[in-house]
């Protein structure tokens, strides 16, 4: 499978908003990961869903996979 070049990714992104299955990810992380959203919610697109991504804060992750900061897994995206 080709991907994409970024500004592509983003034009198809903004085109189908909405469209599909609705799927949250939460992701936690110690490292700057924000720049695989677009590609993400692109593969996504191509099974026909629609994927919101939340980030987690940084070095924060036990703490929000126990749940203690619920705003990142149980909150709204």
């Amino acid at each position: 499978m080709k991907i994409p070049k970024l500004t592509e990714i983003e034009d198809i992104l903004s085109s189908h908003l909405g469209i599909g299955r609705r799927y949250r990810i939460a992701i936690l992380r110690n490292i700057v990961l924000e720049s695989i959203e677009p590609y993400i919610r692109y593969l996504g697109l191509q099974d026909q869903l629609c994927i919101q991504v939340s980030w987690g804060d940084y070095d924060n992750i036990l703490q929000e996979a126990n749940g203690l900061a619920s705003e990142v897994v149980d909150g709204d995206i």
